[in-house]
């Protein structure tokens, strides 16, 4: 069957592929190419890369040769049922990739927010109090504009789009920390 960790073959384009050792290394993990090992990815293949990624991306001594004859009696309804699933995981894909077309209530409010910030006058803040022979805080000095987005989705992309329309391309210094693995921007 060759449908294990130890022995990974996959059809692409009536060609097979031992891609065992390439399972470490492929960069939607593993179990993408297990779920697909001992069948004919070419369908599920084809909707994700390009049909020149395979002599881009693999070696030569992978490709074993062409597929054989198919068996008789192939079992269509499973490959529809394959199919259907994999429509359903390209719209699945397609709405968690998707970049927002407006910008959420949370971030209108606070953008509403910061502009009446903006706008008024900083008050006077009085220190905290101290023991006797504490000392105050260092000051902090900041030495430009410095903006620190958490995040890599959709939210923090609003964010951003609305801020630098606010203050010009170029004013700021912008970092992006995030355990997501795509930016959305």
């Amino acid at each position: 069957k060759h449908n294990t960790k130890e022995s990974a073959w996959v059809v692409l384009h009536g060609q097979v592929y031992d891609l065992t050792g390439f399972l470490q290394d492929h960069p939607g993990g593993e179990q993408v190419i297990l779920d697909w090992a001992g069948k004919d990815a070419t369908k599920f293949w084809s909707a994700i890369h390009k049909k020149e990624w395979i002599k881009e991306y693999t070696k030569p001594e992978w490709c074993l040769g062409p597929l054989g004859p198919e068996p008789q009696g192939a079992d269509s309804a499973k490959v529809k049922e394959l199919e259907g699933e994999l429509k359903a995981l390209k719209a699945e894909l397609a709405r968690m990739t998707a970049i927002p077309t407006k910008p959420s209530d949370g971030l209108v409010a606070a953008m509403g927010v910061a502009k009446q910030a903006a706008a008024a006058p900083p008050a006077a803040a009085t220190p905290p109090s101290m023991a006797e022979g504490e000392a105050p805080p260092p000051k902090l000095k900041l030495g430009g504009r410095r903006i620190v987005v958490i995040g890599h989705g959709p939210v923090g992309h609003d964010f951003l789009v609305k801020l630098v329309g606010m203050v010009g391309d170029g004013a700021l210094e912008i970092m992006v920390l995030g355990e997501e693995p795509r930016m959305a921007y």
